[in-house]
């Protein structure tokens, strides 16, 4: 019986380690703090699931994932740290103590801050990254004024799956500037970024990386903020990709402000989609099943041991008789 025990535990421990993850249903709002890996992967509808602030997101299935909530990383990306100071970020806005605050860059270059005569120019925060690269990034703050903190970038996701369904919204857009108690405007942060790599991906819903609007300033002497740059949205398909959603990297809005020059719009983010090979995931490579020659072995093995433990029974069965 024993030996019979320890049987069954080999067997079940080697296709336990040959087995994939589990499935992952969200019954509820998500709130992401780790990479998340499974079979498959679902997003119902109505649920929502929240990027950590600063923290790129990253969703693995070995076989689908679809999304038909909500994934949420408006201005999660890039996080600004306070008034009277440049947005962080390799895009970050600039800003001046006289000047409206510029936005911040990703896809698209940052929208300049209004300015008057003889004031500093806050040009927009710059791009960073490749438009067809297989990389992928989070947002940039926008400048920070005085007495306005700018938008913080959007975040930025990376899905992996052989079938990926976007039914719902992937929303990585750049945060508004906080509008100012008195003085100049701050700039909006640049849209974040969405990755999805599949063999078949398939979109009837929003992918979202827009930048965010600067904020307006407290009089035509307070100059505002400039808008936000767009993000970058990469899609990698390896056999078909259907979109009859939508796609929307377009750049936030500058103010008016700013006698000399009122502040501008930031640029337009960048799209691509391209054919390219999937390589399957290490976790997602099932062990191979031993061949026959294999399990010979084995079989010759455990017979030769049931024999061994039949007969050492038998033995202790006649010495005890005597």
């Amino acid at each position: 019986m024993q030996f019979r025990f320890y049987l069954v535990f080999l067997l079940f421990s080697f296709f336990a380690q040959s087995s994939n993850s589990q499935d992952i249903i969200s019954t509820g709002n998500i709130f992401y703090t780790d990479t998340i890996k499974a079979s498959n992967f679902r997003l119902n509808f109505g649920d929502t699931l929240f990027l950590s602030p600063g923290v790129p997101a990253l969703i693995q299935a070995c076989n689908s994932i679809q999304i038909d909530g909500t994934v949420l990383g408006r201005g999660l990306g890039f996080q600004n740290s306070g008034p009277s100071s440049d947005g962080n970020g390799p895009g970050g806005g600039f800003w001046s103590s006289s000047s409206g605050a510029s936005g911040g860059g990703y896809g698209g270059v940052g929208g300049a801050g209004g300015y008057d005569n003889g004031d500093p120019i806050q040009l927009g925060g710059t791009t960073y990254g490749t438009t067809i690269g297989m990389d992928i990034d989070m947002g940039s703050g926008g400048g920070n004024a005085s007495n306005a903190t700018g938008g913080n970038g959007g975040g930025s996701i990376t899905i992996i799956a052989p079938s990926v369904f976007i039914n719902g919204e992937i929303r990585m857009d750049g945060g508004e500037a906080f509008q100012p108690g008195g003085g100049q405007g701050g700039g909006g942060g640049s849209g974040g970024g969405i990755k999805i790599i599949g063999m078949n991906v398939t979109s009837t819903g929003v992918l979202s990386a827009r930048g965010g609007d600067g904020s307006i300033g407290t009089s035509t002497a307070n100059d505002d903020g400039g808008g936000g740059g767009g993000g970058r949205v990469k899609i990698f398909y390896e056999i078909n990709f259907s979109n009859l959603g939508s796609i929307d990297v377009s750049p936030g809005l500058g103010g008016i402000n700013g006698t000399s020059a009122g502040p501008t719009d930031g640029e337009i983010g960048t799209v691509h989609m391209s054919v390219s090979t999937m390589e399957m995931l290490p976790e997602c490579v099932v062990a191979p099943i031993p061949d026959l020659g294999f399990w010979a072995i084995m079989i010759l093995i455990l017979s030769m041991s049931i024999i061994a433990i039949v007969h050492g029974s038998l033995g202790k069965s006649r010495q005890s008789s005597f």
